[in-house]
């Protein structure tokens, strides 16, 4: 039996086919506007960035559970509205990080159970890496997939919207983004508005938060959904972990790190790799990986005059308060000892700042 879902859904639906059919052909990407399946007013909407996968289209085109309308050569409506088919064993079951990542914090924990929760994604096109997404080729149609999310909230109309990313995340479709609670090594809440609706953005659970950060992030949700005053809170500096488990978690895998960034490394020697990038307008950004002195660092390229880059202030907001902005040579900079866990948490926010560079500079032309 089919699900019966509204017309203004079925409308919405159709309107994303016509418009992701023609860029999942042309590139080759499967696209999930929705992981699970849609359903009017539920408590809390879940956004994630993209979905994970990268199988592209063809592939999804062939699979049956997907229902591909062959005469029409398009997905279904009432497919699109179900949501991805591999959803349900993969959320509830823990196998999907961003699932077992959400049941951690306990004020989530019974909507997720009741399932009182719809989980959309805003860029709908699917990859192993976002910046296989994030060019300069797809950036009007990342544009069209989060105006089609922000008509999705308007008709299901959630009472709360929970956004998975605190920097590459809620930052791009939120407004008058306040920054209620600083974790350990990022920014663990911030508090926003979509249309009407509460927006709340939280680190991507497929990250590890520590245990307090999350029994911190669910007592500032209650409090806020409870219509509470709260002040912004900075957590105190965690206790010193054991010399072996700290070392291991601040060690830097070189080889990580230069596969994820393989296409855009401009250089590299013994001491350091460099990836050299346009910023907005005509600054020229250094940012240097030094795995020798164990540190990171952006700058404006050249030898002198390190910090005098016309947009610093957009570009230091793109990093949070465990960033040092007082070295002489660097803009920003961080050294291995300060991320908790350096390779997830510096690609992490890296990834971030690539990506807010390049939409500043698609939004300048």
């Amino acid at each position: 039996m089919k699900e019966k879902f509204s017309e203004e859904l079925i409308s919405w639906a159709e309107k994303v086919i016509d418009v992701c059919t023609p860029v999942a052909e042309e590139f080759n990407l499967e696209y999930y506007p929705l992981q699970s399946g849609a359903k009017m007013k539920p408590k809390f909407l879940f956004i994630g960035l993209n979905p994970g996968g990268g199988y592209g289209y063809k592939r999804q085109k062939e699979n049956p559970t997907w229902q591909y309308d062959s005469l029409k050569s398009r997905l279904t409506a009432q497919r699109i509205l179900l949501g991805n088919p591999a959803f349900e064993d993969g959320f509830h079951s823990g196998e999907w990080n961003y699932g077992k990542g959400l049941s951690k914090i306990p004020f989530l924990r019974e909507s997720i159970k009741n399932y009182d929760f719809v989980f959309a994604n805003y860029i709908f096109y699917s990859s192993v890496k976002y910046s296989e997404i994030n060019k300069k080729a797809l950036q009007n149609s990342i544009a069209d997939n989060i105006s089609l999310t922000k008509e999705l909230i308007e008709i299901i109309e959630p009472q709360y919207i929970i956004v998975l990313g605190t920097g590459s995340g809620i930052d791009k479709i939120s407004k008058n983004n306040k920054l209620l609670l600083q974790g350990y090594r990022k920014r663990l809440l911030i508090k926003g508005k979509i249309g009407n609706i509460p927006a709340f953005g939280i680190p991507h659970p497929s990250y590890n938060n520590f245990p307090e950060e999350n029994e911190a992030i669910s007592d500032m949700l209650q409090k806020l959904i409870n219509g509470e005053e709260v002040e912004p809170l900075t957590l105190p500096q965690m206790a010193n972990q054991g010399n072996k488990s700290r070392e291991s978690k601040t060690m830097f895998h070189l080889e990580k790190f230069r596969n994820h960034y393989k296409e855009i490394i401009t250089s590299e020697n013994e001491k350091w790799i460099d990836i050299i990038i346009d910023g907005i307008d005509s600054d020229r950004i250094l940012i240097r990986i030094n795995p020798h002195n164990k540190d990171f660092g952006i700058r404006k390229e050249g030898k002198k005059d390190f910090k005098e880059l016309k947009h610093s202030s957009f570009y230091e907001k793109q990093f949070d308060q465990t960033y040092d902005r007082n070295h002489s040579s660097w803009l920003i900079r961080k050294s291995f000892k300060d991320f908790c866990c350096v390779n997830s948490d510096l690609i992490n926010d890296l990834d971030n700042f690539l990506a807010q560079v390049n939409i500043e500079k698609t939004s300048k032309h």
